[in-house]
């Protein structure tokens, strides 16, 4: 911004806290309606310019970008265009396109036409050569995409039993890109060969494929391109995907492919031994060639995908390090091991001496008391032959996996482990009281993304232990973090912590009050990270109290200043230990329930409901539901609802216009007091304002008044985008009515335009048709303007003005207010407030041609899409711009389910 100063400019709610638009409203188009873009054409795409390789591609790159609005009949046109030049030209580089866009076609065509297309690309499989290599991958590729998109149409099996036999007969001889492509179709027709399959098995039917896909791509692992191999094992992980089973003799060549010399066959290893683990936990693998240990194939793929923390790779160190934390079964030694580089002894299976001697004798190793002198170190006690590494269960490269982990360069694999260490430490308590310390450790990291990760982790699992006093210490150090996230991160593991002594809490409050001091603008969070705190430790609050309020046995207590942050945050400590703590008032000072009275007034939602009287305190009861408060709900549900249908369904004219403008005025004051059903009557405010303008618009057009102008259009627009958008819970029936008013809103400024052009009709017919298919996805019934458009649809595109206009008149008045009435109880009303700054009016100055940073913190609240929240920044030349929030800096509130954005 090339400016000297810039000022933040927000808009104040009618408490007095800055707020910002919540709900993903749209911005307010303007009425100047467009027409419609004109129908697109495939003419370009003729054959006269064939001579010119430049121009055909140049005419399939426009033909691509115009795929998905070409109607059924101009993909016919297109698909017999691109026949005739896949017949005509000999460039390679035109039929690899002319091939892709067939398959695109085919995606967009109907069953029929994509049959026709599949069969046309199986033809150009027969006539593969070194040449046209790239052409047949394409066509494999294209074939693929077909199968996928009509994999539930019985067309997709004659596809498959016509080119699996021509596929299969590509692979030992064709080139990588095309053995490549023969897998992922292979993979992609896996469904189909199950479904023939299933079949079969039950007599329904006689046909199967000429071959097994799976045998396939197996047979594929051993390829000697390392596509072909990661491409193999990629299909076999689709084909799991898509409901096939995996077979346990794959499995056994897996310990070699996660040797191979390519990291990307490495990962694709690691994914599908991922799913072994989760397919078969239990069944029983040997360890090594000639050992004849067993164990469970859980924890053999466990300690291979440990072996892989070790890889040159960095991506392949991520992709075990995140695999790691979702074995959660996987056996308790093995956890240990994770923990330490040395291999322990449990970890190393014992042989006895039946078992060696077996060995001795198999290998005609023989032992004897005296050398014989026949031949050199005849007779010398040596366990020949005896390889140590095939009695151990895990690797000595497997131990300490974790630990390699958290010591990794790269701050992805750091995060990764932090992050499946804490994913078994919730599923596996006893495992958490060992890699607490590893964890905690990691709070020391530089980067602050790995700080974050251990301090979210530790928050997991702190319901399985308790924090030392040491441990406690080095997280505090965070809340002198210049990081918001990461003081605020620090915060709520506070609020889930549980303390074993005094002496915690007063190193806990010391470091609260130290980071209000130096970070004033974390204020809030540190009086709601207070609450929780006296809550939580009420016997601890007690204990720490008297020091806390600087009682003396033998003088009087001065009273504090109650203004003063740091003792507003000691005060809401105290209050919140109160009920569970009755015996603390006895230590309270004569001044308490003045400023009890104050606290309770200024931050109620910070301080528990007391009654007082004098200098005592009394916990008040709490509020449960009865019989009584149940029947006044339901009394002021049934009033809004019987006052708006009442008034809705009145006959069109003036008398419905007075009873709306009175329900108006009654839901209004029922949305301004604290009511339960509060939302529900605001909700009700913005449909029955936006019908009140319309119904006032069509009465007076029939009446021979025009008012209606271009504001009262941007007004019925706005309400109806708040009523869809800033609440949710609404059915789709509910969503439906309110869309309806932005078409009779744009129906009414057709009419009172001056002049009325085909483009603004067609402009129209549009917003009508999006509403149509709403209706038909949902089986919803549309509204009497909307059928009224929909049936004289062909009038309106071709008629003349008058008849146009006609149409438009009886549509209008044709509109009757639907009667919707939300769920009062799923019903929800977004909104958001600026925490900080606190001032919008204050003036921010930074140099010229240099960024400078401002921290905002909003409160957000019944949100679901938070990334569509935006800020919007005015700067002194009235220029606008629109910051959106990043996904790290949103993050859940404390103590509450609304959502805060930094």
């Amino acid at each position: 911004v090339r400016s000297r100063s810039a000022m933040i400019a927000v808009r104040e709610s009618g408490t007095g806290s800055a707020t910002v638009v919540s709900a993903p409203v749209p911005a307010l188009p303007s009425l100047r309606l467009r027409g419609a873009p004109a129908r697109p054409s495939i003419q370009f795409l003729s054959l006269r310019d064939l001579s010119n390789r430049q121009d055909v591609l140049r005419a399939l790159v426009q033909l691509q970008s115009l795929v998905g609005e070409l109607t059924e009949e101009d993909v016919r046109d297109a698909t017999r265009r691109l026949f005739l030049l896949l017949n005509t030209v000999d460039d390679v580089i035109v039929k690899e396109k002319s091939v892709d866009l067939l398959g695109r076609l085919a995606c967009e065509a109907n069953a029929a036409d994509a049959g026709q297309i599949s069969m046309t690309l199986i033809t150009c499989l027969k006539k593969v050569d070194e040449d046209t290599s790239a052409v047949a991958s394409q066509a494999l590729l294209s074939l693929a995409a077909i199968c996928q998109r009509w994999v539930e149409h019985e067309m997709c099996q004659d596809i498959a039993l016509e080119c699996v036999p021509v596929v299969t007969g590509l692979l030992p001889t064709a080139a990588a890109n095309v053995r490549r492509a023969v897998l992922h179709l292979l993979a992609a027709l896996a469904p189909v060969e199950q479904r023939l399959q299933s079949a079969a098995a039950s007599g329904l039917a006689s046909l199967s494929l000429p071959t097994d896909v799976h045998r396939h791509c197996a047979a594929g692992i051993n390829d000697d391109e390392p596509r072909v191999r990661a491409a193999a094992l990629r299909g076999l992980l689709q084909m799991n995907d898509q409901g096939m089973p995996l077979q346990l003799d794959v499995y056994q060549q897996l310990a070699a492919v996660l040797l191979d010399d390519y990291s990307e066959v490495r990962i694709e290893a690691l994914q599908l031994v991922w799913r072994y683990c989760q397919a078969f936990p239990d069944t029983l693998v040997s360890v090594g060639d000639d050992s004849g240990v067993e164990m469970p194939l859980l924890d053999d793929g466990f300690v291979k995908i440990c072996d892989m923390m070790n890889d040159i790779a960095m991506p392949v160190r991520w992709k075990a390090a995140s695999l790691l934390g979702s074995l959660y079964s996987v056996s308790y030694r093995f956890l240990q091991q994770t923990l330490d580089k040395k291999l322990m002894s449990h970890l190393r299976a014992k042989r006895s001496e039946h078992d060696k001697l077996k060995e001795r004798y198999r290998t005609n190793t023989t032992v004897s008391e005296w050398e014989s002198g026949r031949k050199w170190s005849d007779g010398m006690p040596m366990k020949k032959g005896f390889d140590p590494t095939l009695v151990q269960l895990i690797s000595n490269g497997a131990c300490g996996a974790f630990v390699h982990g958290l010591e990794d360069e790269f701050l992805e694999v750091r995060k990764a482990s932090v992050e499946s260490m804490s994913n078994l430490a919730v599923h596996r308590p006893k495992f958490a009281n060992l890699c607490v310390d590893y964890i905690v450790d990691m709070l020391n990291d530089e980067i602050q993304a790995v700080r974050l990760a251990a301090m979210h982790c530790l928050q997991r699992i702190m319901t399985h232990l308790e924090l030392r006093d040491d441990q406690l210490d080095t997280f505090l150090s965070g809340l002198s973090d210049s990081s918001p996230e990461a003081r605020n991160a620090v915060r709520e593991l506070l609020t889930v912590v549980q303390l074993s002594s005094s002496a915690m809490l007063n190193s806990c409050l010391t470091s609260l009050q130290t980071n209000l001091t130096r970070y004033p603008e974390d204020q809030s969070a540190i009086y709601k990270c207070m609450k929780l705190l006296g809550c939580r430790h009420s016997n601890l609050v007690m204990a720490v109290g008297p020091a806390l309020l600087q009682n003396d046995a033998m003088f009087a207590t001065p009273e504090s200043d109650i203004e003063q942050p740091s003792y507003i945050a000691k005060l809401v400590l105290i209050f919140n230990a109160l009920p569970r703590c009755p015996t603390l008032k006895a230590t309270f000072p004569p001044f308490m329930a003045a400023h009890y009275a104050f606290l309770s007034s200024s931050v109620p939602d910070l301080v528990p409901k007391l009654e007082c009287s004098g200098n005592r305190f009394v916990v008040a009861k709490k509020n449960t539901p009865t019989r009584a408060k149940r029947a006044e709900f339901l009394e002021g549900e049934a009033f809004v609802k019987q006052s708006v249908r009442r008034a809705l369904e009145r006959q069109a004219g003036c008398n419905r216009l007075q009873f709306i403008t009175l329900t108006l005025l009654d839901m209004r004051r029922l949305s301004e007091i604290k009511s339960p059903v509060s939302c529900l009557a605001s909700w009700c405010c913005l449909y029955l304002e936006a019908c009140s303008l319309l119904e006032q618009a069509i009465y007076q057009k029939g009446s021979g008044v025009v008012s209606w102008n271009s504001s009262q259009a941007a007004k019925v627009l706005s309400l109806s985008y708040q009523a869809e958008y800033l609440y949710s819970g609404l059915s789709p029936a509910e969503q439906l009515a309110v869309a309806e008013l932005r078409v009779v809103a744009h129906i009414l400024q057709l009419l009172h335009r001056p002049s009325l052009t085909r483009e603004d009709v067609k402009c129209l017919l549009k917003r009508t048709n999006k509403l149509d298919k709403r209706c038909q996805t949902y089986s919803l019934q549309a509204g009497p303007c909307l059928q009224q458009l929909l049936v004289q649809s062909h009038e309106l595109e071709n008629g003349k003005t008058s008849a146009v206009l006609q149409c438009l008149q009886d549509a209008s008045q044709a509109w009757r207010p639907t009667v919707v009435l939300p769920n009062s109880a799923a019903l929800r009303r977004a909104s958001a407030s600026i925490d900080q700054p606190t001032n919008p009016d204050h003036i921010y100055q930074f140099s010229t041609s240099l960024a400078t940073s401002l921290g905002v913190d909003m409160t957000l609240r019944n949100i679901d899409e938070v990334h569509r929240v935006v800020l919007q920044v005015l700067f002194p030349d009235q220029s606008r711009r629109l910051f959106h929030a990043s996904d790290a800096g949103v993050r859940p509130m404390l103590g509450g389910g609304a959502a805060a954005a930094a």
